[in-house]
């Protein structure tokens, strides 16, 4: 009997690349005796998808998300459905400081409501008849979010209805599904749930694994992602000054405004080029024309295709790259350049201080952003000891975020992992 794997992702296979490293790691679940099945519950998933043709056996269940006031009613039914967990979550609730009280209050309700809907939808997307082929099967939440709690519900129904071989686990990534709300201490909603009946939490970073112990959860280990390796190309764009590159969206969170601001400091000729979109992008543009001075080259361009970024790195070399996130997990986007060989300037919040080792592949700087410690960092990466930076980058790299190996090592622990073996 073949073996099943349940993916329940935020919008991937679809595009746009809101997963791109879940589509970096599809192909070492790929195999003849699995079948994968895609369970999208984004309410404005596009049309186009990633390229999966390379992928097995592979079905798209999207969730038909219901609207915003059925799903409502229904995630409230649920909650008074679930007299267990919700007196055990209220329980706790009342003996938090009265500071804290309504804000954890508020966040167990609009967490729990949200994944008692999330998981009345699963129930109606797949037909339960058509599980009963297959020996094994995992249920898989690519983030530790609502669509967590609720595939906790739903492999307590597979469970009552003969289903004794399904398991579940979720990653952990960072903002948005690690990181908790401000003045809730260190209150995970459903945390008692979550170690239960997830059968393994996989953190990306030990930072973040050491966040989620803090919040209660107890069956969490480390399983980072990965980057591809990289075939570096025979010829290099020759180049008359260093380059300076960073990628990421353009917000208050990544502060690329900032960026601009210590590289317009550099007091020697130097190029700077930044790719994605954002909210700010308009409000950097106009500081760059009034304020960048003449020994800097820059350009903003835009949203790129991952792929075209890379092209960019390995075509061109540039000699640093620079990230100055209040807010992080792990930058992937790090990983990536080192994979290229480029050493980096990096805030040490989240776990940066994980990739980024200070004076051996690039420097931490504060997060509260001293300007001239910034601009000193990435002065240093562009001197005499460049070439031993890059070195060390691309060692990173290849030792510790291999795709190949990350991937393939998760990949094969999660088959192994036993029914029952629920909060260690």
């Amino acid at each position: 009997m073949k073996k099943l794997l349940i993916i329940f992702s935020y919008k991937y296979p679809f595009s746009p690349p809101v997963e791109q490293f879940l589509h970096m790691e599809m192909p070492y679940h790929s195999s003849e005796d699995t079948d994968i099945w895609f369970v999208p519950y984004a309410r404005d998933c596009s049309n186009e998808k990633y390229d999966i043709s390379e992928i097995k056996h592979i079905s798209i269940k999207q969730v038909k998300r219901k609207k915003r006031f059925v799903e409502l009613f229904g995630g409230v039914v649920g909650i008074i459905g679930s007299v267990g967990n919700t007196y055990l979550e209220l329980n706790g609730i009342l003996h938090k400081r009265d500071t804290e009280k309504k804000v954890c209050l508020s966040s167990f309700l609009r967490t729990t409501i949200q994944s008692q809907s999330l998981y009345r939808e699963i129930k109606a997307t797949i037909n339960i008849d058509d599980l009963k082929d297959y020996s094994d099967i995992v249920l898989y939440s690519y983030w530790l979010n609502p669509m967590a709690t609720a595939i906790c519900f739903y492999k307590q129904f597979l469970k009552k209805h003969g289903f004794p071989n399904v398991r579940a686990i979720a990653r952990a990534h960072g903002q948005g599904d690690l990181y908790l709300e401000p003045d809730t201490g260190k209150y995970r909603p459903n945390a008692a749930l979550l170690s239960k009946e997830l059968n393994r939490i996989y953190s990306i970073s030990q930072n973040g694994m050491n966040h989620l112990k803090e919040q209660g959860l107890t069956n969490v280990e480390v399983s980072r992602l990965g980057v591809k390796k990289i075939a570096f190309p025979d010829e290099v764009k020759k180049r008359d000054r260093k380059l300076i590159v960073s990628c990421s969206v353009i917000n208050s969170n990544k502060r690329v405004i900032d960026i601009a601001k210590a590289i317009s400091q550099l007091n020697m000729p130097v190029s700077w080029v930044h790719f994605g979109s954002g909210s700010e992008e308009n409000a950097l543009l106009q500081w760059c024309k009034d304020n960048m001075p003449q020994n800097i080259e820059w350009k903003l361009n835009g949203w790129t295709l991952n792929k075209d970024v890379l092209s960019f790195y390995l075509e061109n070399r540039p000699d640093t790259f620079v990230n100055l996130s209040y807010v992080e997990g792990i930058p992937v986007s790090i990983m990536e350049a080192m994979s290229c060989g480029i050493p980096c300037v990096a805030t040490d919040t989240g776990a940066s201080s994980e990739i980024v080792e200070n004076g051996v592949n690039g420097f931490l700087v504060s997060r509260n952003l001293v300007m001239n410690e910034v601009t000193e960092a990435i002065r240093k990466c562009l001197g005499a000891s460049s070439e031993g930076l890059k070195r060390a980058a691309l060692k990173t790299a290849t030792q510790k975020y291999c795709a190949e190996t990350n991937f393939q090592q998760f990949s094969n622990e999660i088959w192994k992992l036993k029914a029952g073996e629920e909060g260690r």
